[in-house]
């Protein structure tokens, strides 16, 4: 058994999914015991792979992830919610009133 953040995994199933051509799953299943980052699954299952023996008698602790459903990362920019809406709406009320100008300057 394998014990990250308190959680204890199957060990001799990490190996057969990393012996069997199946690293993804053994990331997936590590991921969704512990809450941890693909990263640290990714780097557990990687030293498995190098050294079945690792973790032997080893308790993990890693940095749990905890996203707020308010803020969504989008590629290197954090994203809050409504924080363009206001924006959006200012533009179009800006863009019609310059069709509105144009209209009232082409009609005289």
């Amino acid at each position: 058994m394998i014990k990250i953040n308190d959680c204890e995994l199957s060990k001799t199933q990490l190996l057969h999914l990393i012996n069997s051509q199946q690293k993804l799953k053994a990331v997936k299943l590590i991921k969704d015991k512990t809450d941890i980052g693909l990263k640290d699954c990714k780097d557990i299952v990687d030293q498995l792979e190098s050294n079945p023996n690792y973790y032997d008698g080893q308790s993990i602790s890693k940095t749990i992830l905890n996203y707020s459903k308010t803020n969504q990362k989008k590629g290197s920019h954090l994203i809050k919610e409504n924080s363009s809406n206001k924006k959006n709406l200012l533009s179009l009320l800006l863009i019609l009133l310059a069709f509105i100008m144009l209209y009232m300057y082409s009609i005289k």
